[in-house]
């Protein structure tokens, strides 16, 4: 499961294969019960369309040939750097069109479909899962799918058996916080600003940086305040070198 928080708003953004309500633990808060939106992951939607197609049966085409065209618009607006409304707009402009016609070649075609027909299984897996396959279409916070993040994972599950001593269940948790502030810091700021931006948060919460504002630890808070500082004519070093110094 990717999940996308906001912790002053107490909500979450869930991308999993059905996951709809979780429990988070946070850091010297307690259990907070956050309301999730669930949205499925479009590659496991259309996995079984291409695998069909690969095995020749032309008649799962229409349906990849509509997925395609639904990722090549998805390459397009990251191309043009949208954010999450402006993205959410031209999916509800551009990709809804394709994503209903889709639904509608599915739903006209699953009677017609012997039920143990591969493409009926194929399509029933689709029609499961249509409302949370829909979430994307109407937020743009949501990627289309995880494959990010499952390579982002690929580290952790080649390195797994290295992990398991980890001194208590205390400590495998800590390792689990861990990655997931580093992956999701990766993520939001590249490589080359992990190290400044681990560097800073460390120091400021070993100093006793306040619980309230926690917010502004977050990989994107923190860069855009690191963005507003040189743009305001802050030439000297941020606050990431400052906190390493």
């Amino acid at each position: 499961m990717l999940v996308n928080a906001d912790a002053r708003e107490q909500t979450a953004v869930a991308r999993s294969d059905g996951a709809r309500r979780a429990t988070l633990s946070l850091p010297r808060s307690g259990l907070v019960q956050w309301v999730l939106s669930c949205a499925q992951d479009k590659m496991h939607a259309r996995r079984p369309f291409h695998e069909l197609v690969a095995a020749k049966d032309v008649r799962a085409n229409p349906a990849l040939l509509l997925f395609q065209r639904i990722y090549k618009l998805e390459a397009e607006y990251r191309e043009q750097g949208l954010d999450h409304d402006a993205r959410g707009r031209e999916r509800l402009a551009r990709s809804l069109p394709l994503f209903d016609k889709l639904a509608s070649w599915v739903h006209k075609l699953q009677p017609r479909l012997r039920p143990k027909d591969p493409l009926a299984k194929a399509i029933t897996y689709f029609i499961n899962q249509e409302p949370f396959l829909r979430r994307c279409f109407t937020d743009g916070r949501f990627e289309l799918d995880t494959s990010r993040v499952e390579r982002a994972i690929r580290e952790v599950a080649i390195g797994r058996k290295n992990f398991v001593l980890t001194g208590s269940p205390e400590g495998a948790e800590r390792l689990a916080t861990a990655y997931t502030v580093i992956e999701s810091a990766r993520r939001a700021l590249g490589t080359d600003r992990l190290r400044l931006y681990l560097i800073d948060v460390i120091n400021k919460l070993e100093a006793g940086w306040p619980l309230a504002d926690l917010h502004a630890l977050v990989p994107d808070t923190w860069n855009a305040a690191q963005a507003a500082e040189h743009a305001a004519g802050d030439v000297g070093p941020n606050s990431a070198q400052r906190g390493g110094s």
